[in-house]
């Protein structure tokens, strides 16, 4: 591993053959925990909370997505059984459901437990899959999701093999993340904004992920660039937390700008990737 740079007393190390980011040291458990706690109530949590029509679009995206695989493999996702990890507040899910698919999701966080219930009585589990907290079936669903999860863990590659696990033989994972060997991460060094430590704490390369899912088995993966419509008031506040830098940086001008520009939504790539994968 290569040394990277430091950033608020966390070190990047960066592999040279397959371009993984790992930060160094691993948070404390209590850090992340408290990290999140705050982050629902202030940070990027709230935000996606503040601009849920934003966010609830881009989920829709995701679905979108996952309807196109399934078609172009002959199948559709009406019945199919669907498993999100890390659902947060079931967004993505809710959608899935009024497209015909029986869902589920897991989460840990108490707050977002309590509202993807809200939505979808019954359906959410309060769980760590991580620490065994619950033990399901293997070979019970159609597809797994994972939005945005796998950089957040400690160990991603346990996280995956459950997941692996889970799903049927012939089933579909899908696994949307940061992609560390991305133009923009390359460009932006240091000031790439999914370098946020505690909040992100491996960053897979498109490399790096393929060969742990072919490693699980994986038979097919399909991976493709993530670009979300987005408002501009919805980017701003998510910078906060993901590039401060650049926040402190754009916060003038967007100071300016009217509410009729604030709220148009546009087209943003951000270095991230969505990966489909056939097991």
């Amino acid at each position: 591993m290569r040394w990277m740079f430091e950033s608020r007393a966390f070190e990047y190390f960066r592999c040279p053959v397959c371009q993984h980011v790992t930060t160094l040291p691993f948070p404390e458990e209590s850090q992340i925990i408290q990290h999140y706690n705050r982050g629902f109530k202030e940070g990027n949590y709230n935000a996606a909370r503040r601009h849920k029509d934003v966010y609830l679009s881009a989920m829709r995206k995701m679905v979108e997505v996952v309807k196109e695989y399934l078609y172009l493999q002959g199948k559709d996702i009406r019945g199919a059984s669907i498993l999100d990890i890390g659902c947060f507040t079931g967004e993505f899910i809710y959608l899935m459901s009024h497209e015909g698919a029986d869902v589920f999701g897991i989460e840990l966080q108490d707050e977002a437990v309590e509202i993807a219930n809200e939505r979808l009585p019954g359906k959410i589990l309060k769980a760590n899959i991580m620490n065994n907290d619950i033990i399901l079936p293997r070979n019970q669903f159609d597809i797994i999701t994972l939005l945005g999860i796998i950089e957040h863990v400690i160990d991603p590659v346990c996280l995956l093999k459950k997941a692996a696990e889970l799903v049927k033989p012939g089933g579909l994972l899908m696994i949307q993340t940061p992609d560390s060997a991305s133009f923009l991460a390359r460009t932006m060094g240091r000031y790439w904004p999914p370098y946020t430590p505690i909040e992100h704490i491996h960053i897979f390369s498109r490399r790096s992920v393929s060969m742990v899912l072919k490693n699980l088995g994986c038979k097919d993966i399909t991976i493709k660039r993530h670009t979300k419509k987005l408002s501009l008031s919805y980017v701003y506040s998510m910078l906060k937390v993901f590039g401060p830098e650049i926040y402190r940086f754009v916060r003038p001008f967007y100071k300016i700008m009217p509410d009729v520009m604030t709220n148009v939504r546009l087209p943003f790539y951000a270095g991230e990737v969505i990966l489909l994968a056939r097991f």
